[in-house]
């Protein structure tokens, strides 16, 4: 498939999506994405810097600690795998239930014993997606370069009607909380003490192979030829 793409520096440039996705096209069909409704009350919060902002979805083992009071209950931490495909990552987090269950696991149970996030570079993140509902955000840019700006929608395997949209809402309102005053409060106060280190770096730790990935992206996409 090839897309026009009048918004990029050649105007009559093309994209050929399927060789942009490598490979994570097959793992979104999974997902039937074309059955999912929309409920159309979407969240918008000012994030920081889009690359920081990035690094949140990608990350596993902050789940557990700071989100561990409201999504992240369900988490067992520091359990992830990782795919790659070309710059997108496929992040699995095992469930609680896991630890749980003495006999063999069923297939048809899958959304209970793990949860996926698609991260589709360079600025979406699709979290679920293989139960009955999906959460996608988008990553925009901000009034400055220092600030992006994230865009959240909720998708449901049903229609969002009757008492359906009651549910939605309540899941929307936690999620901008969540994302407000635990992701976006924590990275603000990351991005103001980066100053502090000059020149250094910021070192991904083993477990963090999806952030590695992300900005070794980014770094061979804008290395100068």
């Amino acid at each position: 498939m090839e897309l026009r793409q009048p918004g990029c520096a050649r105007e009559r440039a093309t994209l050929d999506l399927d060789s942009w996705l490598a490979g994570v096209g097959e793992s979104l069909a999974a997902l039937r994405l074309d059955e999912l409704y929309p409920y159309r009350v979407p969240t918008t919060l000012d994030s920081p810097n889009w690359k920081l902002a990035a690094d949140r979805y990608l990350d596993g083992y902050h789940i557990g600690y700071l989100h561990r009071n409201t999504i992240g209950h369900k988490a067992v931490t520091n359990r992830n795998t990782y795919d790659f495909f070309g710059p997108h990552v496929r992040l699995g987090f095992a469930t609680k239930q896991t630890c749980d269950e003495t006999g063999p696991v069923d297939p048809a149970r899958l959304a209970d014993y793990m949860s996926l996030v698609h991260y589709i570079f360079p600025n979406v993140s699709i979290s679920g997606g293989h139960g009955d509902t999906l959460i996608l955000s988008k990553l925009l840019p901000g009034p400055t370069v220092d600030r992006s700006t994230t865009v959240q929608f909720q998708y449901y395997r049903e229609p969002v009607e009757g008492t359906l949209v009651s549910i939605a809402e309540e899941k929307r309102i936690t999620y901008e909380s969540v994302v407000r005053d635990e992701d976006c409060s924590t990275i603000f106060g990351i991005y103001d003490a980066l100053g502090a280190i000059g020149d250094g770096h910021v070192l991904f730790g083993r477990n963090e192979s999806g952030n590695q990935h992300l900005h070794d992206t980014i770094r061979s996409m804008t290395r100068p030829s």
